[in-house]
């Protein structure tokens, strides 16, 4: 096999047709290679003395055995990028949907949409000891203001932590004085956050993260709107009325390009599952509907069915 890549090395690139059985010969000179490798152990190879390891690299191709593993590794690598995109986690949730970690199902969601930089969970002061202002108090109180009400500082004091996020999310509507059965306020909160671009995207990865630590909320899916644009839908399920509220989220930033609610269970005769309750779509932050494009296909929303604004 040295004497065949020796004299492909001679080749010139004016050449355009090989020697008679030099394809052939690689090839069976390749398979024994195989053969070999699984016949015998290994030896260990022995570690270089420190220096340039490149030209030592490319020499050992020459030898049969490693020669195989480096395009056993070539092989898949070229797999793992042909697959259609990177792997996000373990498990994947629907046919086509977004890829999952296994211990938390939107670590994997929060990754592909803010970036892998945004994983690190970033730990600051208590919240009430880093603002000098009288309100918000509590980190609770800042979350349910929402963003729009937040500053620069209350923003940057929040915890990255997106266990701690999924407490002060559950703590937000309680002091409000509001029950928050199944965690359904506690959703809106987040979503306020996630999808507003004026948060640090540290922190909007910490509460698309914190998902997974509320009630009634699925793992992310990927969905099309009315207007056939592709995001990625994070929604949930009040277990008290049966109402799904679900928010699409572009996958490229987390901007919010749809707004829907629908019914999962009878309602009543009137409003069976399936029954739209609220949609809206955004483009460029600002809502359209189906006065703007009539020619789109909208789906018919009965508002009356919303068992939560009833």
């Amino acid at each position: 096999m040295d004497d065949d890549l020796d004299l492909l090395r001679s080749y010139r690139a004016a050449d355009a047709v090989p020697p008679r059985g030099l394809q052939e010969r690689l090839e069976e000179d390749l398979l024994h290679a195989m053969l070999d490798a699984t016949a015998a152990p290994v030896a260990p190879t022995p570690i270089r003395a420190t220096g340039s390891s490149r030209p030592g690299w490319f020499a050992n191709l020459r030898r049969p055995a490693l020669a195989f593993g480096a395009l056993a590794a070539l092989a898949i690598g070229v797999a793992t990028f042909s697959n259609g995109g990177v792997d996000l986690g373990s498990s994947t949730t629907g046919a086509a949907g977004v890829t999952q970690a296994s211990s938390n199902p939107f670590d994997g969601t929060a990754s592909s949409v803010f970036g892998a930089s945004s994983g690190a969970a970033i730990e600051t002061t208590p919240f009430a000891d880093t603002l000098e202002a009288p309100t918000p108090t509590t980190e609770a109180a800042a979350l349910a203001a929402g963003p729009a009400a937040a500053s620069d500082a209350t923003m940057e004091a929040l915890t990255r932590n997106p266990q701690r996020l999924a407490q002060v999310l559950r703590d937000a509507p309680a002091e409000q004085g509001v029950d928050d059965p199944g965690d359904r306020l506690a959703f809106h909160v987040a979503l306020a956050w996630i999808t507003d671009t004026r948060a640090p995207v540290q922190l909007r990865a910490a509460l698309l993260r914190s998902l997974g630590g509320l009630e009634g909320v699925d793992a992310a899916y990927t969905s099309l709107d009315p207007l056939d644009r592709q995001g990625i839908a994070i929604g949930h399920t009040d277990t008290q009325t049966g109402l799904r509220e679900q928010y699409l989220l572009s996958a490229n930033g987390g901007e919010l390009l749809e707004r829907r609610s629908f019914t999962t269970t009878y309602v009543d005769p009137a409003c069976p599952p399936g029954t739209y309750t609220y949609d809206e779509v955004y483009v460029n932050g600002q809502a359209v509907g189906a006065s703007q494009m009539p020619w789109r296909q909208w789906p018919n929303v009965i508002g009356d069915c919303d068992p939560v604004a009833s």
